[in-house]
């Protein structure tokens, strides 16, 4: 009778791994929640791990390995995700076996790119925060990632220079084909379509374009009210 119960046992636990590789842990509760007896219960955990069914140093191995393939977390996360599958935490320290540093460093480089573009249009203080709460939530360190802000902010820095350095040579531009179409003898709608023709053909936006005539026309009405 005790070998029936013994090999129902094995039984469903062999069906319970049949989804994915369980721990120690997990083996033990799900046998609890089946109701076997404490006893049969390590019998089976044994057996399982005699034939190499139940192994929490291969679990962690197949873990890490996923994780560099698939989820892409940081080492906090990682190891947080061993211990709630029910890794004990003085076998965590394993998985440095498996999960180089160079591991976590190509998974970071992977986060931060996607984070980077989910929030690319965000302004760039709130960019950098929400970027730093991505990476923090995936198990990256400060440490790892701080570098990877500050060039993004360098990035920023030398992104705004060259709008405002674009700016200014809009300006010019503009001055240089209004004087140019005006002297032409063109007005009103013909002379702002000639200079927006000539504008594009510099490269420059129509939103700039467009802008460029509002500040031009507000000035010319502040002139008008002197």
């Amino acid at each position: 009778m005790k070998e029936d119960v013994c090999q129902k046992a094995f039984d469903l636990c062999v069906g319970y791994l049949s989804y994915r590789d369980r721990t120690e842990l997990e083996i033990r509760t799900y046998l609890e929640k089946k109701h076997i007896d404490g006893v049969v219960a390590e019998q089976t955990l044994g057996k399982l791990k005699y034939y190499g069914y139940v192994d929490d140093e291969k679990f962690i191995r197949n873990a890490c390995e996923a994780n560099t393939r698939y989820q892409h977390f940081g080492r906090k996360r990682l190891r947080r995700e061993l211990e709630k599958k029910g890794i004990p935490r003085d076998m965590t320290d394993r998985m440095d076996r498996y999960f180089t540093p160079e591991d976590e460093a190509a998974c970071l480089a992977l986060q931060f790119d996607q984070a980077e573009k989910k929030y690319a249009r965000e302004p760039f203080m709130k960019k950098k925060q929400k970027i730093s709460s991505y990476l923090e939530r995936r198990g990256f360190s400060y440490e790892a990632y701080g570098s990877r802000l500050a060039h993004l902010q360098a990035d920023a820095g030398e992104e705004a220079a060259e709008r405002e350095a674009g700016a200014g040579e809009l300006e010019r531009y503009f001055e240089k084909y209004a004087r140019m179409q005006s002297k032409k003898g063109y007005t009103g709608r013909e002379w702002r379509m000639r200079v927006t023709r000539n504008l594009m053909g510099r490269g420059f936006g129509s939103d700039s374009i467009r802008r460029a005539f509002e500040e031009y026309e507000e000035n010319q009405d502040n002139e008008g009210m002197e």
